[in-house]
């Protein structure tokens, strides 16, 4: 609640989130991922400032932690399947552009490689 009512702070608590993300370990990088997702989904409807600055980094951020935490266990599935429901929860509630959603989709297919390719210079 905190965050969504500190909307000015987006891109410096995005940030923070970001180096924590490159720093946790397994499950809680995925916890990270979690918050973001409901930061995202809770806010949109007020303002678009956290899916915006969210945008600038999740690309990445899902290819490292398909790279990072692949070979982990969550609860019945594997880490590979919880992010890829992230990304269809996001693309269900049209969250992101097609586009967009694409680029997510292809970070978590390749590991990155090819989001990178396609990323704007």
């Amino acid at each position: 609640r905190w965050l969504v009512q500190n909307q000015a702070a987006a891109r410096s608590i995005v940030a923070v989130w970001d180096r924590q993300l490159r720093v946790m370990e397994g499950d809680q990088k995925i916890a990270l991922l979690y918050l973001c997702n409901e930061v995202m989904l809770t806010s949109k409807d007020k303002t678009s400032a956290f899916v915006v600055e969210f945008m600038e980094v999740l690309v990445e951020a899902l290819a490292h932690c398909k790279r990072e935490v692949q070979t982990i266990q969550i609860g019945d599935g594997d880490v590979g399947k919880v992010l890829q429901r992230l990304v269809q929860i996001w693309d269900n509630r049209k969250l992101f552009s097609p586009q967009y959603t694409k680029r997510l989709h292809d970070s978590l297919r390749d590991g990155g490689a090819l989001a990178k390719a396609l990323a704007p210079a």
